[in-house]
């Protein structure tokens, strides 16, 4: 049920941006990012995975896109977390700085599956973030992102990320 929700929602995206006038622009991007997991118990896991994003930039101002991460695991009190995957479907706000710098919030939905001593612990939840790029080339931009994939039932999956983004024209 996770799975077909997470995708259903990842292809209504996908489908917008190809009904999108023909100015909209579209951003592939790589990512390396630190996530954390906390617990209601004050458990904390945490490690590095890559993440990849497919996007629209529909205007100066707004843009769709979603995105996929998976990789890393930790062990903390006799319990081993793994991040199977996190996607991501967003709205990414933009607020131009200058000519090449952008500060974005982003908002939308999240799918994630994180394995607990081989058990799975899948969730939909909400999510949010904020962050700032800065253009390094005509089509490449590089930036620093915080975002929240997950905050429920007393636990808290987030990341900070470093992120190359290639926008066609």
């Amino acid at each position: 049920m996770m799975n077909r929700m997470t995708l259903t929602a990842l292809t209504a995206v996908l489908l917008l941006a190809v009904a999108f006038p023909a100015s909209a622009r579209l951003y592939l991007g790589l990512d390396v990012m630190q996530w954390g997991l906390e617990n209601s118990a004050g458990t904390e896991w945490e490690d590095n995975a890559p993440r990849a994003t497919v996007g629209v930039l529909m205007n100066r101002n707004l843009g769709l896109e979603s995105r996929v991460a998976s990789g890393g695991d930790d062990t903390a009190g006799g319990t081993k977390a793994e991040l199977d995957w996190a996607l991501s479907t967003l709205v990414r706000g933009i607020l131009p700085v200058g000519p090449a710098t952008n500060l974005y919030a982003v908002v939308g939905v999240t799918g994630t599956n994180v394995e607990f001593n081989g058990g799975d612990s899948a969730e939909l939840t909400a999510s949010y973030g904020l962050g700032v790029e800065g253009r390094i080339s005509r089509m490449t931009w590089v930036g620093a992102e915080y975002l929240v994939y997950l905050d429920k039932d007393n636990t808290k999956l987030d990341a900070v990320s470093i992120n190359f983004r290639w926008q066609f024209e």
